[in-house]
């Protein structure tokens, strides 16, 4: 691929709050299809990182460019419409409109979107269909952060930003949404996310980052463990 191809590409970037650096000079890049996983203790930035790539964060240097622009110079909105899906921590929904309202909303002038959404409610959160005429704010939070997923995912996004993937889901939901994230990924869909558990990270991501002192360190990537795998096995076998 070339390197205008990359859905998110990212270099020496710097962020600080009140002049003190909580980023400093971070870099990476995230290809069509590939899920990118960033790990580190809390407090650290890593939600900084997310929402730099989301346009949030104007006043941060460096070179940043997300679905072929340079987000600080476009609202959220016209990112959306680029085909930028986010996840944030707050699993924000419309908490006053029902369930069905949600959805409804999120779907909105996206052709295919209700065949798509259907799919999601059987093989993502089946709990759901029977709440579908009660306001999101009376879901439980484990509801609550399937139907963020569900709106997010109902645009069929080109790139899904998610701070703390498996936040407040019981195994069994975070199995259903690595299941159904590795669908999008499959059909090209770019995923950077957030999360804390090593397994999820091990399990779910391409590549993995680190974010220690302001920098992005790589930890693995998945393509190359399998090859290494692969070549060891000819190796025995010759």
């Amino acid at each position: 691929m070339k390197h205008d191809d990359r859905i998110i590409y990212c270099s020496d970037v710097e962020v600080a709050y009140d002049s003190a650096p909580v980023v400093s000079g971070a870099s990476i890049s995230v290809w069509p299809g590939e899920c990118v996983g960033i790990s580190g203790r809390n407090g650290v930035g890593k939600t900084t990182v997310l929402r730099l790539v989301a346009g949030r964060l104007a006043s941060a240097r460096g070179r940043i460019r997300v679905l072929g622009v340079d987000p600080r110079n476009f609202k959220v909105e016209r990112l959306a419409r680029l085909g930028l899906g986010i996840v944030n921590e707050r699993r924000d929904v419309f908490a006053s409109l029902t369930v069905a309202d949600n959805l409804r909303i999120s779907s909105h002038q996206h052709s295919g979107a209700p065949q798509l959404q259907q799919w999601l409610l059987d093989e993502l959160a089946p709990s759901l269909k029977a709440r579908m005429s009660i306001p999101a704010g009376g879901l439980s939070g484990g509801e609550r952060s399937l139907l963020a997923y569900l709106n997010a995912l109902s645009r069929s996004p080109r790139l899904l930003l998610v701070d703390e993937l498996s936040e407040g889901l019981q195994p069994a939901a975070v199995s259903r949404l690595t299941s159904v994230l590795k669908h999008f990924v499959n059909k090209g869909t770019s995923i950077l996310f957030v999360e804390q558990s090593h397994s999820v990270l091990r399990d779910f991501s391409d590549r993995e980052f680190l974010l220690q002192n302001g920098i992005l360190i790589e930890q693995h990537s998945t393509h190359l463990r399998a090859e290494s795998v692969e070549l060891e096995g000819q190796i025995k076998h010759d």
